[in-house]
């Protein structure tokens, strides 16, 4: 009667064993948290627009960039500007630009030329994409959101003068060609199959020209 009893015994004692582990297990899966409950990864944080630039383009895709931004401020001639524009037919203060809720606002501050905009003379105008500023034999063009490079309003106050680079001469032909393709882009309803047909080119062209 020995055998039998002992026999019980280590199967009563095995399934204990087997239990325990059974617990241990169950435990464990429990105290592991689930994909769902996971943590969402963290996104990479998007880089800020940075709004209002006039740019003024070199022959090979370089130029000048002036990040007008918020602030309300000057182009012209004289250093004191934001925007400095030492070239002939430019005023020493030749108009004003100040953002407003409805977009970069261009004032004409009575400049001896006056200031042209996409090809048509005007005092007060609210800029839009694309568009382009004559001030004497000098084209800026407009763009609401970006980043095209270093902001040469402040390159110039810490060098405390117009440093060359900022007044290096545009290849006539090459900027001329720059206008054009803005004017026409603007002239088409921005579509750029149209403004590219007119302009004999091929859209990748047009969008290289317009800076997209």
């Amino acid at each position: 009667m020995l055998l039998p009893v002992a026999v019980i015994l280590v199967s009563g004692s095995t399934l204990a064993i087997v239990g325990a582990v059974l617990v241990l297990v169950v435990l464990f899966a429990l105290k592991r948290p689930s994909a769902s409950s996971a943590p969402p990864p963290v996104e990479a944080a998007r880089p800020v627009e940075k709004r209002h630039w006039l740019l003024e383009r070199r022959d090979g895709g370089g130029g000048t960039s002036w990040h007008i931004g918020e602030r309300t401020t000057t182009v012209g001639r004289a250093a004191t500007n934001f925007v400095q524009i030492d070239s002939q037919g430019v005023s020493r203060t030749h108009c004003q630009l100040r953002s407003t809720p409805e977009g970069l606002q261009l004032v004409d501050m009575t400049s001896s030329n006056g200031t042209l905009l996409n090809g048509s003379a005007v005092r007060d105008a609210i800029l839009k994409d694309h568009d382009v500023l004559t001030l004497g034999d000098t084209n800026l063009i407009y763009r609401v959101v970006g980043d095209f490079g270093a902001n040469a309003g402040f390159e110039m106050k810490r060098a405390g003068k117009l440093s060359q680079e900022s007044t290096s001469v545009v290849e006539r032909g090459y900027m001329d060609k720059i206008v054009e393709a803005h004017l026409v882009f603007n002239q088409s309803g921005e579509n750029f199959v149209v403004a590219s047909e007119k302009l004999g080119m091929t859209e990748d062209e047009l969008k290289a020209l317009l800076g997209e």
